[in-house]
């Protein structure tokens, strides 16, 4: 039997973390949002464990997509800080740079409450 490659796991990895990450967004997009906050978490679990960036970016948003829907800003500005820091433990600055509007938002919306 051939095993895959470092970088065909790697890719196909990348490929099965994003698809989960776009179908908890669907999920939101649907409003099934237990469902999708229990795969999007658990998708995030798996995807920051083994580093992988752009399936967890992509998490992230739909986590933020998710809590928004629930109206949970709380959890809305914890995802986006945290969003800010995996870009900086990757060297994503043109990432970091969509979150920061994300965290703008949700702290004028939390200093109202």
């Amino acid at each position: 039997a051939k095993t895959a490659s470092p970088v065909e796991s790697s890719a196909a990895a990348d490929l099965v973390l994003q698809s989960r990450a776009e179908m908890g967004i669907v999920k939101v997009k649907l409003g099934n949002l237990k469902e999708a906050e229990s795969v999007l978490s658990a998708n995030l679990v798996e995807a920051s464990k083994a580093n992988n960036f752009s399936g967890t970016f992509r998490t992230l948003e739909g986590l933020v997509e998710c809590f928004d829907a629930l109206k949970d800003y709380k959890r809305c500005l914890s995802v986006a800080e945290r969003g800010i820091a995996w870009c900086q433990k990757h060297n994503r600055p043109d990432e970091a740079q969509v979150i920061f509007p994300l965290i703008d938002k949700y702290k004028e919306i939390l200093k109202d409450e």
